[in-house]
């Protein structure tokens, strides 16, 4: 969209001009992945008469700007799990886990003078490629107490999953200039840290009916706020720093949710007819979302299913919608316009079983 007020060159300006400014000849030293890019490519240029400062090409927004994201990944997990039952009464499992998970990241932020207001410049491009990847653990508890035929109650924990991450991750710039083209890459990026995901608590219930079927409820709590990051042994001072600060946004901007989960399946001789309905709430705190773009979750599911003594087909279909807010950089004075993102999203899987 059209970004009458501002551009990420501000943002890139906001560090170089920080405090005392910073010399020209350490810029692209100092800052490497940000402001020492758009210093070398011409967009930030020294102020005359003080070269510890600096101004941009784009001086008062008035640009067109687009952001692409190209994103890719996995999660795999590894289970060792152990159960058993008292009197089949009383049903307990627990389960050990090695997850991993790898993200990959393209973005390109793209802004054009497109009512040619600026002599000198026409267009430049900001480029950023990051990849995660780590392997942790956790570990899921749980318990079923069946009170009689028709009715099971249970709880369960999940620990937090102990992450030990590594990143990766450049930049670079395409600037278009009137008389030149500029590009300028960073170097290569890297360090290792430690991540830690909330615990979990789930309660349930489900109400059977003999042989035509069932309903059953989950209720789940987690404290998005108590997620967490440090650096690794030998951390910086300024590494410290930088997991504090981040420990301390997580606080203020997240809380605790409750998520809900129903469902029900109808049987009738081989086949089984099944719906649900799932709603997740919002991880931020009272004023940190935008709008109602607070990453909130509802589901709704159905299928049918179809089952023989050694044979199996399930169809099923789940709809998810939900709000998100994109905002492609911040400015401590001024406010930077972003995307409301409405997510839609319709999953099918169709499932073949076969019992020997």
């Amino acid at each position: 969209g059209f970004n009458n007020d501002n551009s990420l060159l501000d943002r890139f300006l906001e560090e170089a001009n920080n405090g005392n400014g910073i010399n020209p000849n350490t810029i692209g030293t100092d800052m490497p992945f940000t402001a020492g890019l758009a210093y070398n490519s011409y967009l930030i240029n020294p102020i005359v008469g003080d070269t510890n400062h600096y101004e941009s090409v784009i001086s008062v927004g008035a640009v067109e700007q687009s952001d692409a994201i190209t994103y890719k990944g996995a999660t795999n997990e590894w289970v060792f799990s152990l159960a058993g039952n008292y009197n089949d009464k009383l049903y307990l499992g627990a389960t050990w886990g090695i997850p991993s998970l790898y993200y990959h990241q393209h973005r390109n932020h793209t802004e054009t003078d497109s009512l040619n207001l600026y002599n000198g410049f026409q267009q430049f491009s900001f480029h950023e490629y990051i990849d995660e990847s780590g392997a942790g653990m956790n570990g899921k508890f749980g318990l079923i107490y069946r009170v009689n035929d028709y009715f099971r109650i249970g709880i369960a924990a999940h620990t937090p999953t102990f992450y030990w991450m590594s990143s990766r991750y450049n930049t670079s710039i395409d600037a278009n200039l009137d008389t030149m083209n500029a590009s300028w890459s960073s170097p290569n990026g890297h360090f290792n840290y430690n991540m830690v995901t909330p615990w979990r608590l789930i309660g349930s219930a489900a109400v059977l009916f003999g042989k035509y079927g069932f309903i059953s409820a989950d209720y789940e709590w987690v404290d998005y706020s108590s997620g967490s990051v440090d650096f690794t042994y030998g951390a910086t001072s300024n590494e410290i720093a930088a997991a504090n600060n981040i420990n301390q946004l997580v606080q203020n901007k997240y809380t605790a949710a409750s998520n809900l989960r129903l469902g029900g399946e109808f049987s009738y001789d081989v086949f089984r007819l099944r719906a649900g309905y799932a709603m997740y709430a919002s991880p931020f705190a009272t004023g940190q979302a935008t709008g109602n773009s607070d990453y909130s979750r509802n589901l709704i599911t159905g299928g049918i299913g179809f089952r023989e003594n050694d044979f199996s087909l399930d169809i099923s279909m789940v709809h998810q919608t939900g709000n998100e807010f994109y905002q492609p950089y911040t400015l401590s004075s001024q406010i930077v316009p972003g995307s409301t993102i409405k997510k839609q999203s319709n999953t099918f899987s169709i499932t073949l079983g076969m019992r020997f």
